[in-house]
């Protein structure tokens, strides 16, 4: 798991090519002014969807986790925590759907909490579950793109 500011991007360049395409969307593309829903990178099996979750409570959100795909989570607004423990931490997995590419589970271990301010990213590996969509404060929606990035 990785997690920074995105002015601290570049330093991850370099491990993988499809990742790197993932990470330099967060410094080249303006998200601002793009609509909600999914959009592609012609040529590129990287594609982002960009979203306003609903934020809940921590027992009312539950833990994730992908293993064809990377998640990048970068926060264009704040208000929103992402909790992480690694994969193997947690016991109580459904079964994965395979066409969606995740798993989820309802275990209410806390988890490190991710403070997702504006600016802020989080890489996730098919070995990191997250749990996003934590409320922080009294804060009940936020803008944030999810970069999907195959894995490699």
């Amino acid at each position: 798991m990785i997690f920074d500011s995105v002015e601290n991007v570049s330093r991850y360049f370099g491990m993988d090519r499809q990742l790197d395409e993932g990470l330099k969307l967060l410094l080249f593309c303006d998200f601002t002014c793009m609509e909600n829903g999914k959009h592609g990178i012609e040529g590129s099996k990287v594609f982002y969807t960009i979203q306003n979750p609903g934020l809940l409570e921590l027992p009312q959100t539950k833990w994730e986790h992908h293993q064809k795909f990377i998640d990048i989570q970068f926060a264009l607004t704040g208000g929103e925590q992402i909790a992480w423990l690694p994969t193997q931490d947690i016991a109580d997995w459904d079964p994965l759907d395979a066409q969606n590419d995740i798993a989820f589970a309802h275990n209410q271990q806390v988890g490190t909490l991710l403070s997702m301010e504006k600016g802020r990213f989080a890489v996730f590996f098919p070995t990191d579950a997250h749990r996003p969509c934590i409320a922080a404060a009294d804060i009940r929606e936020s803008r944030k793109v999810v970069v999907k990035v195959p894995v490699w």
